[in-house]
């Protein structure tokens, strides 16, 4: 990100490389598992509530994305991404919720049976569910940086430094990330304060 600079396609040599560009058009073979729209890559995350005495939570029962290889177009060449072990900071499509009475959509149903073997609905009642989708279309935003290796077409993937993909420019992707550094931090140091005040005592 910040003091690497960004690589043209058509410059790719290796290592270490920035890359800028959007998801190629006509790239959307896809069918997103909960919207049902088309897309270049999803990833969905379904969580379902769980009852445990007095209280309850969310607990997470299905994760899954696809494809395994995208490509980014920069308008002087195409990259293909391999996107194991990336990590995507992308803007959420769509969230809600099924479950009592309101089952999920049989649309819905039907994709996440077939896809994934996943029922939405109990031995009885509907599970209550949440839904989370998160998509790249064609014409979409895409950052990238990891690992490139020069070729026809030249690849990037994850490297020892990992791979970030991101459907937001870097500078508002790497000012995203600092504000959620120091909100980390800010709350270490309160943990840190609070602990050290009740051992003090």
């Amino acid at each position: 990100m910040t003091g690497t600079p960004t690589t043209k396609i058509e410059d790719i040599t290796g290592g270490l490389t920035e890359l800028s560009g959007r998801v190629p058009d006509n790239a959307d073979i896809l069918e997103a598992p909960i919207s049902g729209q088309e897309c270049a890559y999803y990833r969905i995350k379904i969580e379902q509530y769980r009852s445990q005495k007095d209280s309850g939570g969310w607990h997470q029962v299905l994760e899954a994305s696809a494809p395994d290889w995208m490509t980014i177009d920069d308008g002087t060449g195409i990259a293909a991404i391999c996107l194991a072990d990336a990590t995507f900071e992308l803007g959420r499509d769509i969230r809600s919720e099924s479950g009592g009475y309101s089952g999920a959509p049989e649309k819905i149903r039907e994709r996440l049976s077939s896809k994934y073997g996943f029922d939405t609905k109990g031995w009885v009642f509907n599970k209550r569910l949440r839904y989370t989708e998160f998509r790249l279309s064609s014409g979409d935003m895409l950052y990238a940086i990891g690992e490139a290796t020069a070729g026809e077409p030249p690849t990037l993937k994850a490297g020892p430094k990992g791979l970030l993909l991101s459907d937001r420019p870097e500078a508002i992707l790497a000012a995203e990330l600092q504000f959620r550094f120091v909100g980390f931090a800010a709350g270490a140091i309160g943990s840190l304060i609070v602990l050290i005040l009740a051992l003090s005592k």
